[in-house]
């Protein structure tokens, strides 16, 4: 029997490959893998420093801190003016001041609450870990660089399966069918 050959070039990629940003800027801390390396789902690639993510943290903490008890006295104030309107000790124009600082400082601790939530959300980003098990195909940073966020910092390709993709004469193509065996070389 004569065997059928069709010949085509094209190309081989992975199944599943991804491709690592980190989410904040940093420096580098730590290492947990480099290129040409096996990594599983879940491994730390990169780990940013979180010193200045603390301070951050701190620095938001306190801001709050403040701000509540400002927001405090505020309402005390308030409830003291309008006990003094109602009174008639002081003016609706005082009144409306207190009221008016009342709901600005109100805002403020709410933007402050925010700007906490943010710096603590940023520490949850201090590790760039791996989505998928593979090969670190790319890793550049060494502990102590400066990484500007969404920075490539990584590729992991899964080397278990792979795609080949090829460009078949038309000719050939009533020859192909679903499911039949292809030598690759």
């Amino acid at each position: 029997e004569l065997a059928q050959a069709i010949y085509a070039t094209g190309y081989v990629d992975a199944e599943a490959m991804a491709d690592l940003r980190n989410e904040i800027s940093g420096t580098v801390g730590f290492v947990g893998a480099n290129e040409g390396e096996w990594v599983d789902k879940g491994n730390a690639i990169l780990v940013f420093d979180d010193r200045r993510l603390q301070l951050d943290v701190e620095e938001a903490k306190a801001a709050y801190a403040e701000q509540k008890a400002e927001t405090d006295d505020l309402r005390v104030k308030l409830a003291r003016s309008l006990n003094l309107f109602k009174a008639g000790a002081i003016s609706a124009q005082e009144l409306d001041d207190a009221e008016k600082e009342f709901m600005q400082a109100k805002e403020l601790l709410q933007q402050r609450k925010v700007q906490l939530k943010g710096r603590e959300n940023d520490v949850s980003k201090k590790v760039v870990s791996a989505p998928l098990a593979g090969v670190l195909t790319q890793q550049d940073a060494k502990i102590g660089d400066y990484v500007v966020s969404n920075t490539l910092v990584a590729s992991i390709i899964d080397t278990s399966s792979y795609i080949i993709k090829v460009e078949v004469d038309e000719l050939d193509v009533p020859r192909l069918k679903k499911g039949q065996d292809a030598t690759v070389a």
